[in-house]
């Protein structure tokens, strides 16, 4: 097991790499996950073990957080121009008693 770097540190060595990879992932909405990614991993930063694979640990973050934002994406109403025109249905027929 290996000490943690300060996480400053660790920003400074792969924030650069990681807003392209996001920029990539995300799209327009790269610097939010990017800021998303860097809170998710301030929080849980301190409770690391292990130093031996940060970069992969916050690579995992952002891909997490770039899949997020597709689903919010996806989930999203789009706008429409118009609505769409009511179907007409015809007209409900009485329930037969002797069926029921």
């Amino acid at each position: 097991m290996t000490t943690l770097p300060a996480f400053q540190r660790l920003v400074d060595a792969h924030g650069d790499a990681l807003a392209r990879y996001l920029s990539v992932a995300a799209g327009a909405e790269a610097e939010d996950c990017y800021q998303e990614t860097m809170l998710a991993a301030l929080r849980a930063y301190p409770a690391l073990r292990d130093a031996r694979n940060l970069r992969g640990w916050l690579f995992t973050i952002a891909r997490r957080k770039a899949l997020d934002a597709h689903r919010r994406r996806a989930r999203a109403p789009v706008p429409v121009a118009l609505p769409p025109e009511r179907a007409v249905t015809a007209a409900v027929e009485p329930a037969d008693e002797a069926l029921w």
